[in-house]
């Protein structure tokens, strides 16, 4: 068998090569493979977006129906939602007593 001196003592040229080939077929494996994961990743990632954009608007129309509803029955949160105005004193107010 051939060896190869080097730092490590040695090492068979066959057992080199066999690691080079798996190395360079990793490599061009991940090479080819990563648009796919990144692709993937990509749509994956917009679809959750897409979920929770949809979740927020059915969050919305729900806050708004109920509203509509209180303002049908004349309830001022219908119009304010859940911040209602401050009440504010004019001066009349506060020298009325």
């Amino acid at each position: 068998m051939s060896y190869v001196r080097g730092w490590a003592g040695g090492i068979e040229v066959r057992r080199l090569l066999w690691w080079l080939v798996v190395a360079a077929v990793v490599v061009d494996v991940v090479r080819l493979v990563w648009p796919a994961i990144l692709l993937a990743a990509l749509v994956f990632g917009l679809a959750w977006l897409s979920n929770a954009a949809g979740e927020r608007r059915a969050g919305l129309r729900a806050r708004a129906d109920e509203q509509h509803a209180l303002v049908l029955a004349g309830d001022p949160a219908g119009v304010y939602g859940r911040f209602p105005p401050v009440d504010v004193f004019t001066p009349a107010d506060v020298l009325a007593g």
